[in-house]
């Protein structure tokens, strides 16, 4: 937005725009703080994101607080992150057209579903419950 129509066109256009902060010389080379930014939030996701699949993969095996399984699960991480795409174009490509398309299946489409049973079967409960009678209404004291 700020770059204009030439900002889809710049690789890393948020770095590019700290790169022209310029405040006085007061404020000036900002962008090696927002490099900075980058790789901690980088690792802080990946992070949690490798602790998420431990928590995950542990809950399927069955096993409680092992940490058999936090080397192989990095080490599988760290390979699937190297090898994943062989070019940016296959990157592009993924990002771009196959991800939106995959995150509605598994993503968007299982929880609209769920939201919709949820509805069904809150409205056949209530059904049933105005329908009859409780037990505490058939007893007098």
């Amino acid at each position: 937005m700020v770059l204009g129509p030439i900002g889809a066109k710049i690789k890393y256009s948020l770095f590019y725009i700290s790169t022209l902060i310029d405040v006085h010389d007061i404020l000036t080379r900002i962008e090696a703080v927002m490099a900075m930014s980058w790789i901690i939030g980088s690792y802080m996701k990946a992070s949690i994101v490798l602790y998420m699949i431990y928590v995950l993969f542990n809950g399927m095996v069955g096993e409680k607080e092992t940490k058999i399984f936090v080397f192989p699960l990095s080490i599988l991480c760290f390979f699937m992150s190297v090898t994943l795409y062989r070019h940016e174009l296959e990157f592009v490509e993924n990002v771009g057209i196959i991800w939106p398309l995959f995150i509605t299946i598994v993503a968007v489409i299982p929880i609209v579903l769920m939201a919709c049973i949820t509805m069904i079967k809150k409205r056949w409960k209530k059904k049933t419950d105005n329908g009859t009678m409780k037990k505490d209404q058939y007893t007098t004291t």
